[in-house]
């Protein structure tokens, strides 16, 4: 009588025997005896990882696990218990790994994002570097496998480095990524940025004493470029944002009214900005009237670059190191404010949200933001005609 011999069991890995396993020519499996369908791959370049090895609907499939030393023998241990354990209640592991697999990374949806959603050109500038800066690492991972946890490690990691403004921007950046995925049916899955605190931030107040202003007057006024001259008038005059000034264009002006189209103005709605007497006649003189599309035009037919060359010049000549160019949008809503304007004039005034009535109704809001823009720019022109005060 013949006896088929019993197929010899293998022995069980130890953690020691694991790291010892060397690299051959050709990857090679080491299975863990005791444990049905757990083995260690030794891949050619010493790579190792622990797969599963299980017969389903007659079909005998492999289900990767995790990386060795990364993935511990024991935790390895767990796993494949787990998985066998799903495979004896009729669960489908190898399915439900490939469907992961199939799902969205990080990467993919900010493409689809960036790609689709509609912001200014400056704010899709500075998505486009906090993602780069902070976020682009975990490109590669599916958007649905970031944990909270991780994304307030990576929030405080910010706020060291960075502060604790640029970390809250990134947080709301990623947050609305996610956000906006869910909402187009992206993703399916908690936001793990949604419910982080912020990190306390302390506001920058630069107020901008009478004097101080005087000299910044009289330094703007003894800037030798002539398109910076006016261009720094007009901040002063207006509260614009530099960016919208900067790509406004002659078909915007009517008589007294700048119209600046929705896809310039931070807030993505349509801004109309009253002129006083004053930006009017400044803007009469630009030298790019009837020559450039552009009010304030660069020497290659475009419009202006930055403007910080020509703002550190001015500082320079003022004496004063710490104002920017965004204090000057600043200074507007204060002098409104400090005239006793309404806080529903000054949102209109410095573009803060879109008129939303009758026609009628807007005549009468930009004649009353219109009267408010003069008085201001006559308390500028008051401000500048004084003398300093004698010490």
């Amino acid at each position: 009588m013949h006896v088929v011999p019993m197929a010899k069991r293998a022995p069980e890995l130890t953690a020691a025997a694991a790291h010892r396993l060397a690299p051959r020519t050709k990857q090679y499996e080491v299975r863990d005896g005791g444990h049905p369908g757990l083995m260690l791959r030794v891949y050619p370049l010493g790579s190792k990882h622990w797969g599963f090895r299980a017969r389903q609907d007659g079909r005998l499939r492999y289900i990767a696990i995790g990386g060795f030393p990364g993935l511990s023998l024991a935790a390895a241990r767990k796993r494949a218990v787990e998985l066998r354990r799903q495979l004896d209640l009729g669960g489908r592991p190898a399915d439900e790994r490939a469907l992961r697999r199939s799902e969205p990374t990080l990467g993919e949806i900010w493409d689809d994002y960036r790609a689709r959603h509609d912001k200014a050109p400056r704010s899709r500038a500075e998505d486009l570097r906090r993602w780069r800066q902070h976020i682009a690492p975990w490109r590669g991972r599916p958007a649905r496998s970031i944990p909270r946890k991780d994304v307030a490690r990576l929030q405080h990691r910010i706020a060291v480095d960075h502060g604790p403004v640029e970390s809250n921007r990134t947080m709301a950046l990623l947050r609305h990524l996610y956000s906006w995925s869910l909402r187009n049916e992206l993703i399916e899955c908690a936001n793990p940025a949604s419910g982080i605190q912020r990190e306390p931030e302390s506001p920058r107040e630069r107020v901008v004493s009478s004097d101080e202003l005087r000299r910044l007057q009289g330094s703007i006024a003894a800037e030798p470029d002539p398109t910076w001259r006016a261009f720094f008038k007009l901040l002063l005059l207006t509260g614009c944002r530099r960016g919208e000034l900067l790509a406004a264009r002659w078909e915007w002006l009517r008589d007294d009214v700048l119209l600046l189209p929705r896809e310039l103005t931070k807030q993505r709605k349509p801004h109309m900005v009253p002129l006083s007497s004053q930006a009017v006649a400044i803007l009469a003189e630009l030298p790019s009237r009837g020559v450039s599309p552009y009010l304030f035009a660069g020497e290659n037919g475009g419009p202006l670059a930055e403007p910080k060359h020509a703002w550190r010049r001015i500082r320079e000549r003022a004496g004063i190191e710490d104002v920017t160019i965004h204090d000057l949008r600043h200074l507007v809503g204060s002098s409104l404010g400090s005239a006793g304007e309404n806080a529903f004039l000054i949102r209109d005034a410095l573009g803060h949200s879109q008129i939303s009535t009758t026609q009628r109704y807007v005549e009468l809001e930009i004649a009353a933001t219109r009267r408010a823009l003069e008085a201001h720019a006559e308390r500028l022109a008051h401000n500048a005609a004084d003398e300093p005060d004698a010490k």
